[in-house]
């Protein structure tokens, strides 16, 4: 519409959304692997983050606190720079790399902003959102993050269990159609999910 190149395709499933076209035109086990490397770029995108915060204790409101404000600005800069870099002309983009080292380097580490470790746990968290073919996929996956994180932060591991079920129920009432958003694994359907893990034409 109006010489704008996406397309809309409907039924669209969550598998669909982390499919690629390589995966139909590269032969079958470069195809499965990409597969893999993608699915598991998405699983720790979502993740890595709130199980490892289930491995810690807090002992006080203000180190609670603390970890909360260390999640949200390192999000919030990376996805600054993301955002500068697209909108920006490239002339600017070497300065604009130049204030990201800054940003998120061994200043802003020493300042106190942030720990060592949530800067590498994040940043690994968003190189693997960044493998997420649709940036809308990518998007939603980033909000499931920051709320499973949330839960966890704030109830522990009751609440990172109860976080992952709030998502998989919201997954499971996405009306997408005439088949369910999680097909095919909701309902099962052992040739379909063997398709698309294999990167098998239809």
């Amino acid at each position: 519409v109006d010489h704008c190149p996406t397309a809309m395709l409907v039924p669209l499933t969550l598998f669909e959304c982390t499919s690629q076209i390589e995966e139909v035109t590269q032969p079958r086990l470069i195809s499965m692997m990409l597969r893999f490397l993608r699915t598991l770029g998405l699983i720790i995108s979502v993740f890595l983050v709130p199980v490892w915060i289930c491995t810690l204790d807090f002992e006080t409101f203000g180190e609670l606190g603390f970890f909360v404000f260390q999640v949200i600005a390192v999000d919030a800069i990376i996805e600054w720079i993301r955002l500068s870099l697209i909108h920006s002309p490239s002339i600017l983009s070497s300065m604009l790399g130049m204030i990201a080292v800054f940003l998120l380097g061994e200043s802003a580490v020493s300042f106190g902003v942030y720990t060592q470790e949530m800067l590498v746990l994040v940043a690994i968290s968003n190189v693997g959102n960044f493998v997420t073919s649709s940036y809308e996929l990518s998007m939603a996956n980033k909000l499931t993050r920051f709320f499973l994180v949330l839960c966890t932060l704030f109830y522990q591991r009751i609440g990172f269990v109860l976080g992952l079920f709030l998502c998989f129920l919201i997954l499971l009432c996405t009306d997408c159609g005439p088949v369910s958003y999680l097909y095919p694994l909701v309902p099962w359907d052992r040739k379909e999910m063997l398709r698309i893990l294999t990167g098998k034409k239809k």
